[in-house]
């Protein structure tokens, strides 16, 4: 079946049949305040209810209890803005409170005490973002919520019917409001402090409830316990943040050696023989020199992503680059600004605002130099090509201190072997991004069994060898761990998922990616459809990508000829990876879609400035308890069953262990990019900074 064998209308069904996500109109904002306002008082009646003790012995338990379940959740965590996660911890809040009824029903008054602070912390800091989604002015919203909790802790009473009834309403309220923003996708929510100060209407209810509670029940341990727990997560955790990234010189140990070291990626501990944050350029020169002084070497990073790829840093001074700028945006000429240790996170929204996206990755919480500078494969990568060739202009501070811009015009060659070259030219401080309109976007994932892998795969296969450059996609069989955020009953087995973004380019979104969806669906009915209409904030959710990294290892190839459109070639290498996949104990096994403007090299690009290859081929195993050795064992042989497709050629955004020597250009490349290299840092003051592969030298 040919891509134009679908009718128009059948794709537009396809998107159509996934509802879009949801935009807050006058009535949708009345609903999500209604539903807040609603929970608030739920949690109103059920604190007041429990702090009516009958004796002081009881009373001074439930204060204990509620003190310490309080405490243990704003150190744990309750701090959640992600869509579905508001609606699953209101619930949850309002689950805990109603067991903390019954317990104090039951007489048990210190585990009442302690379920009724959980749930009231967590349930007041889910259901007041929903406050916030409304734009409801702070004031408003404060003197709404506080005079809605004040009515139900005076009227409430122990009466165990009235509190479950209005729990229950409330509840139902939760499950049925459908106007939270945020990602359809499921995303992993793991614990993160509150930071009060950004809610205020959250640290107002719950400072509220913790007089209400105190003045019921004679608690004056719980209002003190209680108040200084809110405090200090207002602010130690932003005051602990600048300590760690402050500026200071070059250490070998202590609080700021290790926040200059701690990486993202927890495969590797990084020991180097110095390290410290510079978030300047003259601190980025001063560190330089005083590296360069002691004998060491220089080695830089901003997230730690790519740390898996460092080299020995035991002789090396490394440079955690975070510099204390703003990201500008430019909407005139479409282009951004983006200083140094900035992750794709916060540059997305501020470019939404005027209409625009950039090519940035699969995650949010990647680093903006580091993913451009290893080229970059965008998540509209078919639609824009090589992320790195969107860059405008690179500061940089080069060996002799120079703080450089290298563009088009202005040292070309160096500007050519900085996207893509492997490192080793300077310390980058910031770069300058094209952004793209991308008109409307459809975007999502689609989860199958596994028994439905082999006609759901061969649909995508056949597919993608005509598939329009207006949309990327990626086949995965994916071992879902059974983490917060994500569906229960699709985690603790290999799942089939295939996600992707779809923009307005040779055809229209909706006909890109509807045109796919019908035949998947059609192929076999999903556990998970997610796809919908959506705005760019919402891209970076769709790979489900965790925020986090234990310890693993990986492997990365492109594979298939780039030239064929050929659907033979498309079946075989998915029927390869199937199989492959079939009793792999790997974590992640990834077919990602390349072709498009991926495999067009433009005029101007830098040294990547186009992959070789069909699909990018992408594995991932856990260490655990089997250890390195097993993981190591699971990904080689899964490359023996897909090797054959090999090219050679990796795309080094995805390469990332360094005894796995990566190869992203001919040699003839490669020579060019080391003369550039030895023109701009003639000592090798950077050579340690030299991605596996990306020099003449490396085996």
């Amino acid at each position: 079946m040919s891509l134009s064998a679908a009718a128009p209308s059948r794709a537009a069904e396809a998107v159509a049949a996934v509802p879009s996500a949801p935009t807050l109109g006058r009535a949708a904002r009345v609903s999500s305040v209604a539903a807040s306002l609603l929970t608030i008082g739920a949690i109103g009646v059920a604190v007041g209810s429990v702090a009516a003790a009958p004796s002081a012995g009881p009373a001074v338990a439930d204060a204990v209890g509620a003190a310490l379940g309080s405490a243990l959740a704003l150190v744990q965590g309750a701090n959640v803005s992600a869509r579905r996660g508001r609606r699953r911890f209101v619930l949850v809040g309002l689950v805990l409170l109603g067991a903390a009824t019954l317990a104090h029903a039951a007489a048990i008054p210190f585990l009442a005490g302690l379920l009724l602070g959980i749930g009231a912390v967590i349930a007041v800091m889910a259901a007041t973002g929903w406050i916030a989604d409304a734009g409801l002015p702070t004031f408003a919203a404060a003197a709404s919520a506080l005079a809605i909790l004040a009515a139900a802790s005076v009227v409430a009473v122990p009466v165990l019917v009235a509190t479950v009834v209005l729990l229950a309403a409330a509840a139902v309220a939760a499950i049925s409001i459908d106007t939270v923003s945020g990602p359809r996708t499921p995303v992993f929510l793991l614990p993160a402090l509150p930071r009060l100060s950004e809610h205020p209407v959250a640290a107002l209810v719950l400072a509220a409830l913790v007089a209400s509670f105190a003045w019921r029940s004679g608690g004056v341990f719980a209002l003190v316990v209680v108040l200084a727990v809110l405090a200090a997560s207002a602010g130690i955790g932003r005051a602990a943040g600048r300590r760690s990234l402050a500026s200071a010189p070059l250490t070998s140990s202590g609080r700021a050696y290790h926040a200059a070291s701690a990486v993202f990626d927890a495969t590797v501990a990084l020991r180097p023989a110095a390290a410290t944050t510079v978030r300047s350029v003259e601190e980025v020169r001063e560190a330089i020199d005083t590296a360069r002084a002691r004998g060491l070497g220089v080695a830089m990073h901003s997230t730690g992503h790519a740390a898996a790829g460092l080299a020995d840093l035991s002789g090396s001074a490394l440079l955690k680059v975070a510099i204390d700028e703003p990201i500008t945006v430019d909407a005139i000429r479409r282009t951004v600004r983006i200083p140094a240790g900035r992750a794709w996170g916060e540059v997305v929204p501020l470019v939404a605002a005027h209409g625009l996206t950039v090519p940035h990755g699969s995650s949010a919480l990647v680093g903006v130099v580091g993913y451009l500078s290893r080229g970059g494969l965008s998540a509209y990568g078919r639609h824009t090509g090589v992320a790195a060739n969107a860059i405008e202009s690179i500061e940089i501070v080069t060996a002799d201190g120079e703080h450089r811009r290298v563009d088009r015009e202005n040292d070309p060659q160096l500007f050519w072997a900085l996207r893509g070259g492997g490192g080793g030219f300077g310390v980058i401080t910031a770069v300058t991004v094209r952004a793209f309109a991308p008109g409307e976007i459809v975007t999502g994932t689609t989860v199958w069994e596994l028994s439905d892998a082999e006609a759901v795969a061969h649909e995508w296969a056949h597919w993608s060898a005509e598939a329009p450059s207006a949309i990327t996609t990626s086949l995965r069989v994916l071992s879902i761990p059974p983490l917060p955020g994500m569906p229960f009953p699709l985690s603790r087995r290999p799942v089939l998922v295939v996600d992707g973004t779809a923009v307005n380019g040779d055809v229209t979104a909706r006909d890109a990616a509807g045109t796919l969806l019908a035949r998947l669906r059609s192929a076999a009915a999903p556990r998970l459809d997610t796809w919908r209409v959506a705005d760019p904030a919402e891209v970076a959710h769709t790979h489900m990508d965790a925020p986090f990294a234990p310890a693993h290892s990986s492997a990365h190839a492109l594979v298939g000829a780039a030239e064929s459109t050929d659907a033979g070639q498309a079946h075989g290498v998915v029927a390869d990876f199937l199989r492959a996949t079939a009793d792999s104990a790997v974590l992640i096994s990834e077919l990602r879609q390349l072709g498009g403007a991926l495999g067009e090299r433009p005029e101007g690009a830098g040294v990547v400035g186009h992959y070789r290859g069909a699909f990018g081929w992408l594995n991932l195993a856990l260490h655990g308890k089997p250890g390195r050795e097993v993981a190591e064992a699971a990904i080689d042989a899964q490359w023996e069953q897909i090797r054959r497709w090999e090219t050679g050629y990796t795309a080094p955004t995805l390469a990332a262990e360094r005894h796995r020597p990566a190869r992203s250009f001919p040699e003839a490349d490669i020579a060019a990019v080391d003369a550039v290299r030895v023109r701009v840092d003639a000592e090798g003051l950077f050579r340690v900074d030299v991605a596996p592969g990306a020099h003449s030298g490396l085996v």
